[in-house]
């Protein structure tokens, strides 16, 4: 069975287009992303604090559930 080919048709091999298309936009207007473009890091995007020992146990407990066969339900870390 071959592999898909990494080739594309604008010469950009193994290349996300628009992650090119960013860059080169952003290389327009000194380096700052457009507005209009994707998302902007806020206080309400950061991800919440977790203790490390909870969210390794959390990361344990849901592992062994897949193990089990059982579908994990994540619990959601407190704010």
């Amino acid at each position: 069975m071959a592999s898909p080919s990494k080739h594309s048709a604008d010469g950009h091999d193994g290349q996300q287009p628009e992650a090119l298309r960013s860059l080169k936009t952003a290389s327009h207007v000194g380096g700052e992303k457009p507005e209009e473009q994707g998302m902007t890091a806020s206080r309400s995007t950061t991800p919440p604090r977790q203790n490390p020992k909870e969210k390794d146990a959390e990361a344990t407990r849901l592992l062994a559930e897949g193990a089990e066969g059982k579908v994990p339900h994540p619990k959601p870390p407190a704010r």
